[in-house]
């Protein structure tokens, strides 16, 4: 599970969804983990 916060201001999910795709792109490519759905 990840949380994402911003000492600045309240994230909107657009925001937060571009940040989780770019964590779970390296994660893909660099340890070429596998997300599981829920």
């Amino acid at each position: 599970a990840f949380t994402y916060r911003s000492p600045e201001t309240t994230l909107k999910d657009a925001e937060v969804n571009a940040a989780h795709e770019k964590v779970v792109a390296q994660l893909k490519q660099q340890l070429q983990a596998v997300i599981r759905d829920a």
